[in-house]
């Protein structure tokens, strides 16, 4: 399946081909699940993993830790994982999910049985630079681009649980 923004000319591959399972799945501690659904009892944690219509990744930095990551954390009693992936999303970022990314969902995945992973994809145009709405625990978002995103990634200055799957992703789509 492929999604084409109707922003741009780019267009991604999500998870449904072929070469990105493969790739994806050769992986020990990744895991695609077919459907949000399947995902596990055991699974604690939700990230969104949010491309933009030019296949730059949606990054948000940590307060506490200064560190980039993706959106999300704890699943609450009685949530889905998505649902506290979109709540997630809305009080670290201060703004709702772009609607088109909830229609682009199509990818899930569990990172070593305890976090769910969503891939998404988006042609909205997004907010970045400092959190005003937020929660407090992320201090800014970004949009950096793909190089910049691989430099963050060696430097540590990604959180160290996100660095394995956000690699994974970037191989697989040849970013």
């Amino acid at each position: 399946m492929i999604y084409t923004s109707h922003a741009s000319t780019a267009s991604v591959q999500l998870p449904c081909n072929p070469l990105f399972l493969a790739i994806m799945c050769s992986r020990s501690d990744l895991q695609y699940v077919q459907s949000c659904d399947m995902i596990g009892a055991g699974v604690k944690n939700a990230v969104i993993c949010l491309f933009t219509g030019n296949s730059r990744l949606f990054m948000v930095r940590h307060t506490r830790s200064q560190r980039y990551g993706l959106p999300g954390g704890k699943i609450n009693s009685g949530e889905t994982p998505w649902q506290a992936a979109v709540r997630e999303f809305r009080e670290e970022t201060g703004f709702q999910l772009p609607s088109d990314a909830r229609a682009s969902r199509s990818g899930s995945y569990v990172w070593r049985k305890h976090t769910a992973i969503f891939l998404l994809h988006t042609s909205k145009k997004l907010s970045i630079g400092p959190v005003v709405n937020g929660d407090g625990e992320v201090s800014e978002t970004c949009i950096p681009r793909t190089r910049t995103v691989r430099a963050m990634l060696d430097s540590g200055s990604v959180r160290r649980f996100e660095v394995s799957s956000i690699r994974a992703v970037f191989d697989a789509y040849k970013l």
